[in-house]
């Protein structure tokens, strides 16, 4: 059994089917396939970024999920999934709390924040 070392893995993924969806009490789901497309099983951390609109202040990617997927064989298929709430699309201001940003985020998937397979963009009204 082969594992993971800093972040380097002895097989390959790929990142399709992004699917982003708003939902009921404020929710964004999103959904993604994460592919081994290598020839040996493997383990990869599927990371969720999102990119706050320009006027919020933020750092261009804000890792908000992660999701450890063990163990997958070559040509293997898992479907990820993840609920933003509202605090998510919100930022800290002092004396205020948590205050929605309103306007389009880029929500981006992938291997880290240097290597971004999947983005979408979705609005937060």
């Amino acid at each position: 059994q082969r594992r993971v070392h800093g972040g380097l893995s002895y097989t390959t993924f790929d990142y399709q089917k992004l699917v982003v969806r708003g939902g009921s009490q404020h929710r964004i789901f999103v959904h993604f396939e994460v592919v081994n497309s290598g020839k040996v099983s493997g383990t990869e951390v599927a990371q969720l970024y999102l990119s706050y609109p320009a006027e919020a202040g933020e750092p261009p990617k804000v890792l908000r999920r992660s999701s450890v997927v063990k163990n997958l064989p070559p040509g293997g298929r898992v479907t990820v999934s993840f609920a933003l709430t509202q605090q998510d699309l919100s930022i800290w201001q002092p004396g205020a709390g948590w205050t929605p940003v309103r306007g389009m985020f880029a929500i981006m998937v992938g291997r880290s924040s240097r290597d971004i397979r999947a983005t979408a963009l979705h609005p937060n009204e």
